[in-house]
């Protein structure tokens, strides 16, 4: 026993008689693409989106997420892990211009007058669930607004909770619009889109049941029409559209310089207001056709560019996702709570 004490202590001895141990620092992986390859960063953003659409339309997981929250996945990871950068310009670029041209090309197929015939039905269920919508997110900002703010900065934090509240009236589009008007930071989008799929998860599925579909198909809502099978994009229908969409936002920015979207998005409607129905002119097919293909490309390029900032939103998310996720827990629970609470006795 004293010879086993007496080993040890020349061990101890012995150990705190050698040199420190020098630590190295570890410097981060250099990304594939770097930041200032804005040619580099456009090829992998554009790649993320087609591969995100594949995905969507191809695999089951793919179309439980949908096609654009996919392409934002790809590149959330492939920042994440520091393939890509999280802070590239030509990324960040693309993302602006991006919801800019889309808000007033998914507009331009919209038909007003038809619009004001085919939805009274519907009137009342909308402002019921968006009654809901307000009054939850007036609740959750309440009680998740200041750790939401220690988080994301507080107007990145008002931003976000305004954006997902839009989202839950209008969908992805009233998101990147009210993100865009808010000026709402990259890395803050990435996080509430990625705390929102989360949820979206568990809400859709729990959609499907309350409304008794239980298995729905994608497959059938996704046929096309007669009209629009006959209405070929061309590159005279592409270029149209792109240039009603740029004349657009060029209004636009002139009647609201801080806003132009919201001023965009009734342009938009007051022209397709003007403009000759899809019905009586094959040149609005044409042109309705050939927008509804850019705007969908604009979006997947949208979600692509937000989940790139994946890199910076790493930390972000540990701090603000409990934050996100129980203002969305808010926002959905009143919003089907009023729906089907109140809205199920008075319609």
């Amino acid at each position: 026993m004293p010879r086993a004490r007496l080993i040890f202590v020349a061990a101890v001895v012995g150990a705190l008689q050698q040199p420190p141990l020098r630590h190295h620092k570890l410097t981060p992986r250099a990304a594939i693409v770097a930041p200032t390859d804005d040619v580099g960063n456009a090829c992998a953003l554009v790649g993320a989106a087609l591969a995100g659409r594949s995905l969507g339309t191809r695999t089951k997981v793919g179309r439980a997420l949908g096609g654009p929250v996919a392409a934002m996945a790809i590149t959330f990871a492939a920042s994440s892990i520091g393939a890509l950068p999280a802070n590239a310009r030509a990324v960040s670029g693309i993302r602006d211009a991006a919801v800019q041209l889309a808000t007033p090309l998914l507009l331009l197929d919209a038909d007003p007058r038809a619009l004001l015939e085919t939805s009274k039905p519907y009137v009342k269920a909308f402002a019921v669930a968006v009654v809901g919508t307000l009054c939850a997110t007036a609740i959750g900002a309440r009680f998740v607004l200041p750790a939401l703010a220690s988080a994301l900065g507080r107007g990145d934090a008002v931003g976000s909770i305004a954006s997902l509240s839009a989202k839950n009236i209008g969908g992805g589009v009233n998101f990147c619009a009210v993100a865009a008007t808010l000026r709402v930071g990259a890395v803050a989008q990435s996080v509430a889109l990625a705390a929102d799929n989360v949820m979206a998860l568990v809400y859709f599925p729990l959609c499907n049941w309350l409304a008794g579909d239980r298995d729905p198909s994608p497959d059938a809502a996704s046929g096309e029409s007669g009209d629009e099978t006959v209405a070929v994009v061309d590159a005279g229908s592409l270029l149209a559209a792109l240039g009603t969409a740029l004349g657009i936002l060029a209004v636009a920015s002139r009647l609201s310089p801080r806003a132009p979207l919201p001023a965009a998005t009734l342009c938009a409607l007051g022209l397709a207001a003007v403009l000759p129905s899809a019905k009586e002119s094959r040149n609005r097919r044409r042109l309705d056709r050939a927008a509804n293909v850019l705007s969908e490309t604009l979006l997947y390029l949208f979600f692509a560019g937000a989940g790139a900032a994946g890199g910076a939103a790493g930390a972000c998310l540990v701090d603000a996702g409990p934050a996100l996720l129980a203002f969305l827990g808010f926002l959905y629970a009143g919003h089907t709570l009023v729906v089907y609470g109140i809205g199920a006795r008075i319609l």
